[in-house]
């Protein structure tokens, strides 16, 4: 397997809810896990496709500007490939709530199998708080 991290720097506020918007295609979603962590340390699992029951490929393999957001109806791993629109991450994004949101965000993707490869297209967090 291999790992990607990008990270960003966010400003100064104290979380009381954060989205994460995620943009990539893979040789096979089945294989990838993300996790986020704060400046805090904080990490959380945004979502873990290793439990899909097979692999998607070509162009139904991708995460497309998917929002993951506590709030939402259907968890990630009951959606469908291509994987758009808004769900809820296999972790719990609350678990950032109450930090300041200040400093760098770090987002590891993890592919688990060997062989093939994916793009990283663009990913961005969405805070609310003060």
């Amino acid at each position: 397997g291999s790992l990607t991290t990008v990270s960003a720097l966010a400003p100064s506020l104290i979380i009381s809810d954060i989205n994460i918007r995620v943009d990539l295609s893979h040789g096979c979603t089945k294989d990838l896990t993300g996790t986020l962590t704060s400046p805090s340390g904080t990490s959380v699992i945004v979502f873990d496709l290793t439990v899909l029951p097979f692999c998607s490929t070509g162009p139904r393999a991708r995460l497309d500007n998917t929002v993951f957001d506590d709030e939402a109806s259907v968890l990630i791993t009951r959606g469908s490939p291509p994987f758009s629109g808004t769900f809820q991450p296999t972790g719990s994004l609350s678990d950032f709530d109450g930090e300041n949101a200040e400093g760098v965000w770090t987002l590891l993707l993890e592919d688990n199998m060997i062989g093939d490869t994916g793009t990283l297209r663009s990913w961005s967090l969405e805070f609310s708080g003060q």
